[in-house]
């Protein structure tokens, strides 16, 4: 093979939430060894690319007031003057680079959320009227923004705590996906 087919060669990754790269961006970091650890683990062993999407929460207002927000729920974001155009501007950008990546040969293998967040949930978020089943905010504008552009990746919702099944289904993606 020349150094031509290497390049060429198709590229797989996988879109992560930024706490699970640095867990500092999260509202409050539980103690103990990180749930995203045993992620990256995997998608590692794999030899996937790993690629970050932005944290809505801590960029919002920039990093100052970000990194130093209270946790709320996904109702009260909603009512957050600015946050949902925030997270519509991030979801737009977002969606042009992964189009553009895939473009030039990455295969996108899924995407994974943090249920609960009020940001990045796949498919549940609480809030004060109890379980919501929808995505979080940034999701719901990211997977419209994937859309638009004819771009499938599919989503994998994780719990916290309860995270094995996810590992699980994601162990499984990747072994059907990457030779």
């Amino acid at each position: 093979m020349n150094s031509n087919d290497k390049s060429r060669r198709k590229r797989y990754a996988v879109l992560v939430p930024a706490c699970m790269l640095a867990p500092g961006l999260q509202v409050e970091r539980k103690p103990g060894p990180h749930w995203g650890y045993e992620f990256l683990d995997c998608i590692m062993r794999f030899e996937v690319d790993i690629i970050p999407l932005p944290c809505s929460e801590s960029t919002f207002c920039g990093f100052v007031h970000g990194l130093q927000r209270e946790k709320r729920g996904v109702l009260r974001y909603e009512a957050l003057e600015g946050y949902t155009e925030h997270c519509a501007q991030l979801a737009k950008q977002s969606a042009e680079q992964i189009a553009d990546m895939q473009a030039g040969g990455y295969e996108f293998l899924c995407m994974l959320g943090v249920e609960n967040s009020p940001s990045c949930a796949v498919s549940r978020i609480y809030s004060n009227k109890g379980t919501l089943k929808r995505a979080g905010i940034f999701y719901q504008f990211l997977q419209s923004e994937l859309e638009l552009r004819n771009v499938k990746v599919p989503a994998i919702g994780i719990l916290r705590g309860r995270h094995k099944k996810a590992i699980a289904l994601l162990e499984k993606m990747l072994s059907v996906s990457v030779e």
